[in-house]
Order: structure tokens, then C-alpha cells, then sequence
């Protein structure tokens, strides 16, 4: 099952996978004055609606047609401007250089491989001004230890990256794993977090903020 399928089962099971009310707050600080963000792996739009709804001009970047349409109607019902895009993140961002002066990442940059994650975070020093900022927040690798606790079923195709039930593929990430990633760009904050959302469930995560070197 690849992400697409995936969001397709969460939309008809009526979930809404908005960590970002308890993940964007802490990142927000990062983003005053930088007017053009880019909600990258956007879902249903709930962190661009936020913050359209905070004056920011917000584009939700997303490649479930499903979600995006959810997205579009919640902005039209409430009047805002936030603007969301089609496109696979893993074959590059569908925008221009400089066009943004930040961009925000919830929990939707460790569904790739090694190779791919360095391939977009190119793509997003690409489309980043400069001295704009990546807010992002990747599942830690203490919540892979948790998971494999509950008796999930998790192959190891890759240090850190796993293949899981219904053929999801996700990454864990240690302190190392995320400063090698982020290697040569200026790391502004990094820290680790364990959040819960709407429901009480927990996750724990990382949470990094850098801009390119």
C-alpha cells in the first residue's frame, strides 16, 4: 500500500491525522515575517488553514487528490486563501526557485528512503529564499522501539527506515540520524518530543528547524 492508498483508507475511515495542532505551535516563533510558507505533505490542509488563518500566504503541497479536495472545500467554507497543490514531493516540488520563505514539514518526510529524503531536502533548499527556514517534525526512533512494543510487524530495509503493516514504509530517526541528514544546513533547533493528539494518542518525535548553509 503506497501513502496515497494509505490517506485514501484514513479519508474513509474519517480520520483526520491534524498532529500539527499540537506539533505547528512550537515551530511558529520560526515563521513570524515570512509571509509565502509551503505546507509540505499538507493531507487534508489542517496546518495551511492554520496558518492562512494567521495571515500567512500558504501553499499545502499533497498527493492524495482525496485530501486536497477535503482541503480546498475547508477553505472555501471559511473564506481563506491558502492554496494547495497536487505533486509527489519524491520526484521534486512542482515551484519555482525562491518561491517560499519558509517551509513547514509535519510528520510527512520520513515515508522515504535514504536517498529520497536528501533528494527533497534539495528540493527544499531549492525553493527556499534565502535565509528561509525548514520547520519539520520526523517520527524518533523511540517510537519505533514503542511500536515494535505493541507487537507491530516492522522490516528493517535500511538503518532506521522500516517496511510495516499494510506496506507502509516509514523512518525513525536517532540524534545522528538527523544531523547527518541535515548536514550543511545552519540547524537552528533540534529536540525531541513526545506530543498527543486530538484523541490522547501519543507520538514521539523530533522536532528540527535549519536553513540552508
Amino acid at each position: 500500500m503506497g501513502w496515497q492508498d494509505l490517506h485514501r483508507r484514513i479519508l474513509e475511515q474519517g480520520g483526520a491525522m491534524d498532529w500539527g495542532a499540537a506539533l505547528t505551535p512550537g515551530v511558529l516563533p520560526y515563521l513570524e515575517g515570512r509571509g509565502r510558507v509551503l505546507d509540505l505533505g499538507c493531507g487534508q490542509g489542517h496546518d495551511s488553514l492554520r496558518l492562512a488563518r494567521l495571515g500567512f500566504h500558504a501553499v499545502g503541497l499533497d498527493l492524495s487528490g482525496e485530501a486536497l479536495e477535503r482541503a480546498r472545500a475547508a477553505a472555501r467554507e471559511e473564506g481563506l486563501g491558502a492554496r494547495f497543490v497536487q505533486g509527489d514531493m519524491s520526484q521534486g516540488l512542482p515551484f519555482p526557485g525562491g518561491a517560499f520563505d519558509a517551509v513547514l514539514a509535519n510528520l510527512s518526510l520520513h515515508y522515504f528512503d535514504h536517498a529520497t529524503r536528501r533528494f527533497v531536502l534539495a528540493e527544499v533548499g531549492r525553493v527556499l529564499v534565502a535565509g528561509g527556514v525548514l520547520a519539520l517534525h520526523v517520527n524518533s526512533s523511540l517510537e519505533a522501539e514503542r511500536r515494535r512494543a505493541e507487537g507491530a510487524a516492522m522490516q528493517e530495509l535500511e538503518p532506521g527506515f522500516y517496511l510495516e503493516e499494510a506496506g507502509v514504509q516509514r523512518c525513525y530517526f536517532d540524534r545522528e540520524m538527523l544531523e547527518e541528514w541535515l548536514a550543511g544546513w545552519e540547524v537552528l533547533r533540534l529536540e525531541p518530543l513526545e506530543v498527543l493528539n486530538a484523541s490522547g494518542k501519543p507520538k514521539r518525535c523530533w522536532r528540527a528547524v535549519a536553513r540552508p548553509g
